[in-house]
């Protein structure tokens, strides 16, 4: 017997995302390849940000790159050879975060790979995004679950074979060009959300629990 109950995430990801309007006049791009980096990607994240720089019609960035600890030394030095202008591209690295929960609060959308903690994560605080699966796993289910996400209308799927620069800061510019859009998207995502994961599964342990006194109970945080 199968039951979805959704993942069990801590309580302050419930914080939900700040206004889509930034006070700064800078749109609020996070970066994020996974715990472990992703070195294709994190290329691919520097080149359209050097692309995206040089489209009239795009805005000021402010973006915070989650690169993986491992790769944080190799993407600083891709950005000094980028050369981005900071008044258009203001770049935070960060090799590892501990509190993801602030990281998207402070976003308007997210680049981000497609494992099911990313995506459960990213459907709670409601923050759009535009996938790139990570290829070669099992049953290619970053794919799998990308996709089911798009066809809902949460996000956009680029696949990693296909990642070209120049399409991709398209894509941002006319995201960050569409708030109605973003709130459609975030719209989808919160109604994927189950906020109630924990409580779901503490339910169903105690129903199958032998007969006895003992309780299940879910912490509050």
């Amino acid at each position: 017997r199968l039951v979805d109950t959704g993942l069990p995430l801590r309580a302050e990801f419930a914080r939900g995302i700040a206004s889509s309007a930034p006070s700064d006049g800078r749109f609020r791009l996070l970066v994020m390849g996974g715990s472990q980096g992703a070195r294709d990607l994190n290329r691919a994240i520097v080149e359209t940000l050097t692309r995206l720089q040089r489209l009239p019609d795009s805005p000021p960035l402010r973006v915070v790159h989650l690169t993986g600890s491992r790769h944080e030394e190799d993407v600083r030095a891709l950005y000094a050879e980028a050369h981005l202008d900071p008044a258009r591209v203001d770049v935070e690295i960060v090799g590892f975060e501990h509190d993801m929960a602030r990281r998207y609060a402070e976003a308007d959308l997210c680049i981000s790979r497609a494992g099911a903690s990313s995506c459960f994560e990213l459907a709670l605080v409601g923050l759009p995004a535009i996938f790139v699966p990570l290829p070669g796993l099992a049953r290619d289910h970053q794919s799998r679950n990308a996709e089911s996400l798009a066809e809902r209308g949460a996000g956009v799927v680029v696949a990693q074979a296909t990642l070209d620069p120049d399409a991709l800061a398209a894509t941002l510019a006319a995201l960050a060009a569409s708030p109605d859009r973003r709130a459609a998207m975030r719209d989808a995502f919160l109604a994927l959300a189950r906020p109630d994961a924990a409580e779901r599964v503490a339910d169903l342990l105690q129903d199958v629990a032998p007969a006895s006194d003992a309780k299940v109970s879910v912490p509050s945080a």
